[in-house]
Parts: C-alpha cells; structure tokens; sequence
C-alpha cells in the first residue's frame, strides 16, 4: 500500500495575523497521511479546501500585482459596501496599520490614497466610510468577477 505524506518537513516560510478569533491544529510532519484506501469522504475535504485556499490566493496575488493601491482601495470599499448590504455609511473594522498591510501599501501611502477616492464619490472620516457616489466609485474600480467575486 503507497501513501502520500500530506506535510513535508520543510521550514513554515509564511507569517501570518489572525484578524479573529481561531482555532490552529498543527500536526508533526508525517502525522497525516493519505493511503490509496483513505476514506473518501475526508479526500474530498482536505482536496476541497486546499483548492479553495489556492482560489483564495490567486485572486490575492492579482489583486495585488495588477491593481494599483488605490485601486486595491477603492475596490475593498466596494466590497464591503456590497457585503453589508450598501448602507449609507460604515466603519472600517481595522486600525490604518492593520488595513494598510492588508492592501499592501503603506499607512502614509493609504491616506493619500483615501484622499484621492473623495473625488471618486466617498467621504472618509477616521473610521467611517461613506459611498455617496457609487457608479463613479465602480466606474474607477473597475470591478473584476475573476478577483472580486467571492
């Protein structure tokens, strides 16, 4: 019977934030192992989930490489906008550090960018965010189904 170690013992070459509460299950290198008999039911979870994970990171990394950070910006707003329903405003969850690491920019390259939406139809005050021009702000964005679609 062939099996197939699923961790290798190579160096973790990723660092990571939780920006919520999470549970973490780490596993000695060589504790899972995937056999030609496995149950199938956990295969199709454990290949389920990795391809979502490389979804998920595909379209991170072309956010971020054919985007510029205003861009990046102005299309996390439009998301946030569309997930909590286009409210007439909201508030950003993360401190301007936090958020700037997340759109791969600086804090100080993220204020200008803020600044330079306002003629793009939002108003930033210090946490609150309002999209009072929503076709223009689309229209700068330019919305992509194959990054932003989730």
């Amino acid at each position: 019977m062939r099996s197939l170690p699923l961790f290798r013992e190579m160096r973790n070459t990723h660092f990571g934030a939780l920006m919520k509460a999470a549970f973490l299950h780490s596993f000695p290198p060589g504790v899972v192992l995937i056999t030609e008999g496995a149950e199938p039911d956990f295969l199709h979870v454990v290949v389920g989930e990795l391809a979502t994970r490389y979804r998920v990171l595909v379209r991170e990394l072309k956010n971020h490489k054919l985007r510029t950070g205003v861009e990046r910006l102005a299309n996390w707003i439009l998301r946030l906008d569309r997930e909590q329903g286009e409210p007439a405003s909201f508030l950003i969850g993360y401190d301007k550090q936090t958020l700037a690491s997340l759109l791969g920019m600086t804090p100080e390259n993220l204020s200008r960018n803020l600044a330079a939406l306002a003629s793009r139809g939002v108003i930033i005050r210090q946490r609150e965010i309002r999209v009072y021009n929503r076709e223009a702000l689309r229209e700068f964005a330019k919305p992509d189904p194959l990054i932003d679609d989730r």
